[in-house]
């Protein structure tokens, strides 16, 4: 499992995704679904939301372009 979300992950979505699990310990349901709400439409605007369907389609790996050290939110 872990290699695969490796290979088939992004990188930035991955890290983002593991925030939200740590932070989900301290909020509300309300503010659970609002900060997911916020890092979703924010990750939906890089390279990576449409690379990886399209490596889906091209049955092929993932070439990642969105990094933790470049593209984390300021507000994350």
């Amino acid at each position: 499992l872990a290699r695969d979300m490796t290979i088939n992950c992004s990188p930035l979505i991955m890290g983002l995704a593991k925030k939200l699990v740590w932070d989900s310990a301290d909020l509300s349901l309300d503010e659970m679904e609002k900060e997911e709400t916020h890092l979703l439409h924010y990750t939906m605007g890089k390279p990576d939301a449409i690379e990886g369907g399209v490596a889906y389609m091209e049955r092929r790996a993932p070439n990642w372009q969105s990094s933790v050290t470049k593209d984390w939110p300021e507000e994350a």
